[in-house]
């Protein structure tokens, strides 16, 4: 049961993954599971180290809002 539950979540994980705007995307998969520092996501982008932060949140925000729904 618990694996069902679990199967469950990695997809509707997966399927917010791809719904979001690909910048979001692109951060939250390179910090979050690729460990990539937001400073050097920052320099990957030529963006400040403060704009991935905030990338990054608001990506982490709008995968859990949609995933509790």
């Amino acid at each position: 049961e618990d694996q069902i539950i679990n199967k469950e979540q990695y997809y509707k994980i997966l399927k917010v993954l791809r719904g979001l705007p690909d910048i979001y995307r692109d951060v939250f998969i390179l910090h979050a599971i690729g460990e990539v520092k937001l400073k050097e996501i920052a320099c990957i982008y030529g963006k400040t180290e403060s704009w991935a932060r905030v990338t990054y949140f608001r990506a982490k925000q709008q995968i859990a809002r949609e995933v509790m729904k």
